[in-house]
């Protein structure tokens, strides 16, 4: 595995983690600690998408290969 393979694995890995705990693990923030990291990880999540985003088109098509490989159960991967 390259550096840029290792690089888009781990932002494939970042990019579910965060949405896991975002939109599946904790959905909801009651307190005020929870809304805090809450809006950290919204932070952190749109910083990975827009980095994603400003990928040559062929890692990102590498980046969704690597998403359908490893994380293939995630709502925002194509089947």
């Amino acid at each position: 595995m390259n550096s840029i393979e290792r690089f888009l694995l781990y932002l494939a890995e970042q990019k579910h983690h965060m949405y896991h705990n975002l939109y599946i693990h904790n959905s909801v923030a009651c307190q005020e600690e929870e809304c805090v990291n809450r809006i950290k990880t919204i932070h952190k999540y749109e910083t990975v998408l827009e980095t994603i985003a400003m990928l040559p088109i062929e890692e990102q098509l590498a980046l969704v290969e690597i998403e359908k490989e490893y994380f293939g159960d995630a709502p925002y991967t194509s089947k």
